[in-house]
């Protein structure tokens, strides 16, 4: 199993609320060209405005747009 697929379901059942899609390059409207890396972990694992609360501080994991 690729690495982004087995984060995608361990997220997907532990966070059943949040939303994980797919999300093309061409989403991305910021000033500067989004890094390959960036590209390939929003084409695979897609977060869309997903926060996971964690001890300490929660994360926020933006959808692309």
């Amino acid at each position: 199993m690729a690495p982004y697929d087995t984060a995608k379901e361990i997220l997907a059942r532990v966070f059943l609320s949040q939303i994980f899609r797919q999300q093309a390059s061409s989403d991305w409207q910021g000033e500067f060209p989004l890094p390959h890396p960036v590209a390939d972990y929003y084409a695979e694992l897609g977060p869309s405005d997903t926060w996971i609360h964690a001890y300490g501080n929660p994360y926020f994991l933006p959808c692309l747009s």
